[in-house]
């Protein structure tokens, strides 16, 4: 907490050197006649500004523009007539590095990135035509504040446009959104290959966005993992072959998605990770393993056991098959709390699923031991499955081992640096 604390008072106080540092560069220009000559142009010529603006903010892919004209304000070097149609440019400008990189995205993508162009666009033309009553209105609203600074005019006609222009959208949100709809229509839908809705490599600039993306993938993969759970005993039972159909293509997804996932965090580790941050991806890492390896064990030898069996016309003894589905249900309850753990962030909860450590041992010591007795009472049905039937038995105990593991990386991640 204290750590990224400081980075944010770090990033303000950079911000504020950026500025002080181009105060003092541009300082000299005051004295060129050819620049003066050239702001004074652009008071009387707002539209070339506008224009100039536009395209500078696009090419440079950056709201600097807008410091740059609070800083040669500051300087007196611009007015706020000549500044005005420069903030209005480069609100447009900075939109077209998102309407382009928004090429490659899907429909909503797209949406997004052109209404964000339309909210600028629009609002500039409502406010470019009163333009000359507008930096009136600053003025007066910058006197009012105790201030007669044009860079502070500046910042507030800024300010003002933004909150301005939201104010006047905000009722016309439907009509808005229907227009952009239309702009871009939804294109067929078609079949897409399984993979990460998250992951998107563009986060991978911010480490805390793209953990967050990650961990919605965990969610996504523990989801999946729980409803190969629900029908996974149900692949011993007479609709064996359509369950183990089921299962094998829940395991392959999740295979998928957890190599998506560790190519992810290959490319997030070669950035410049804090503390908390790598602890977390660490915990990420360790998660996503063990639901993998749950989900093997369930879309593979679940699979394998029970085609096996279906195979050679054996089949549990109705008490053996009572214990493996009353064992199965202990691992279900198990995820249910660390899907729950995982989702809300909970360490509380994560610790008392590691408490119940004791009693997963003891209910599969109680279930081996049962099984051994109806071996040794003779029980046909016992002996032609007794090795499926002890290796489901470790299966399953395994598959808690898993989910303690998982509680045990949350509680490590989710507790707070001393």
């Amino acid at each position: 907490m204290y750590i990224y604390t400081g980075e944010i008072f770090l990033g303000f106080g950079m911000i504020f050197y950026g500025m002080a540092v181009m105060s003092s560069s541009v300082a000299p220009l005051r004295i060129l006649p050819a620049f003066t000559e050239l702001m004074l142009y652009l008071a009387h010529a707002p539209f070339l500004g506008l224009l100039v603006a536009t395209i500078l903010s696009a090419i440079m892919h950056s709201g600097a523009t807008i410091g740059l004209a609070v800083v040669l304000a500051s300087e007196g070097l611009m007015t706020m007539d000549a500044a005005m149609p420069i903030i209005l440019g480069a609100n447009i400008g900075t939109t077209v590095t998102t309407v382009i990189a928004s090429l490659g995205t899907d429909t909503e993508g797209k949406r997004a990135a052109l209404a964000h162009m339309l909210f600028n666009v629009l609002g500039t033309v409502i406010v470019f035509p009163i333009l000359g009553y507008w930096n009136q209105w600053m003025h007066a609203i910058t006197l009012a504040m105790g201030s007669s600074s044009v860079a502070r005019e500046v910042a507030n006609g800024t300010m003002f446009f933004n909150v301005g222009a939201t104010a006047i959208f905000l009722p016309f949100l439907p009509w808005f959104r229907s227009a952009v709809e239309r702009l871009v229509p939804s294109k067929e839908k078609v079949e897409k290959a399984f993979g990460a809705k998250y992951l998107n490599n563009d986060l991978l600039e911010t480490p805390d966005l793209a953990l967050t993306a990650a961990y919605q993938e965990i969610n996504r993969t523990a989801d999946i993992v729980g409803e190969m759970h629900q029908y996974a005993m149900e692949a011993f039972g007479k609709d064996g072959e359509a369950v183990r159909e089921k299962l094998a293509t829940r395991c392959s997804e999740v295979e998928i998605l957890h190599g998506q996932f560790q190519s992810y965090y290959i490319r997030l580790a070669q950035k410049n990770l804090g503390l908390m941050q790598s602890r977390e991806k660490q915990g990420h890492v360790t998660i996503m393993d063990d639901l993998r390896q749950i989900s093997n064990f369930l879309g593979v030898d679940v699979v394998n056991t029970s085609a096996r069996l279906a195979q050679a016309g054996a089949k549990f003894s109705d008490e053996g098959a009572r214990e493996l589905r009353q064992f199965h249900a202990f691992t279900v309850d198990l995820h249910r709390q660390t899907a729950q753990a995982i989702r809300e962030r909970d360490r509380a909860l994560a610790t008392a699923v590691r408490g119940r450590k004791d009693e997963g041992e003891e209910l599969e010591r109680r279930l081996r031991d049962s099984h051994l007795a109806r071996l040794d009472a003779g029980l046909q049905e016992s002996a032609a499955t007794s090795s499926a039937h002890m290796d489901m038995l470790t299966g399953i105990r395994q598959m808690g081992r898993h989910y303690f593991r998982i509680c045990g990386a949350l509680e490590r991640f989710l507790t707070p640096p001393s």
